[in-house]
């Protein structure tokens, strides 16, 4: 999405871009199990019957399979369904790829702390090289793909909102204004913008379940 044209040198202008890896484990399982892509796939907590499914894809979540089902239950309803765990040291190799690639686009790369595969980028350093912010998003998001990796790269004003973006949407979107951007994430359910299912279910209690309310 498209917005007016911005000087990202500029220091009146205060950018914030949230790339977000879209289901993280899902995606890195796939890197690690190529030949698995055509199939129903799910990550599940360790290599055990009983153990419990964290992620999973369409053509799994087609055949009513779920997350937190017990990964016994879940070949029993679907014994295509193919699944595995994911070593702390490949998720760290991942993240590790993910902020050295991001580093040549941003001098100032953090990642999330509470997001998995989510990191903010200062706009402001390299982006004017690759012709503005827009065309430096589609970039970050063209380097992405070639790791064989799918994500959105959202340039905003305020951290969390864009964070809330970058979940709730796909592709490279240059937000035009602070509300606009309020416009985009009100509307969202607080569990799709990464709230804990503890302080949901007591907000919902109160009939409050999305941003705006």
């Amino acid at each position: 999405m498209s917005g007016p044209p911005l000087d990202p040198t500029s220091p009146r202008v205060e950018r914030i871009t949230c790339v977000h890896v879209h289901s993280f484990s899902l995606q890195l399982l796939l890197r690690l199990r190529p030949s698995w892509r055509e199939g129903p796939v799910a990550v599940v907590a360790e290599d055990r019957p009983h153990a419990p499914i964290l992620a999973l894809n369409r053509l799994a979540a087609q055949e009513h399979v779920t997350v937190g089902m017990r990964y016994a239950a879940a070949r029993g309803l679907l014994p295509t369904l193919k699944a595995a765990a994911i070593l702390p040291e490949q998720r760290a190799h991942l993240l590790g790829e993910l902020f050295l690639a991001l580093n040549d686009f941003s001098p100032r790369v953090e990642p999330d702390a509470t997001h998995e595969g989510s990191f903010f980028l200062d706009p402001s350093g390299l982006a004017y090289l690759h012709g503005g912010v827009e065309a430096w998003g589609q970039a970050i998001a063209q380097r992405l793909r070639g790791m064989d990796l799918r994500a959105s790269v959202i340039t905003g004003f305020e951290r969390a909102r864009a964070l809330a973006i970058a979940r709730t949407h796909r592709g490279i979107w240059l937000v035009p204004s602070p509300e606009r951007e309020f416009q985009l994430i009100a509307p969202l359910s607080l569990r799709s913008v990464g709230v804990p299912s503890s302080i949901c279910d007591s907000l919902e209690e109160l009939d409050l379940s999305t941003v705006v309310d």
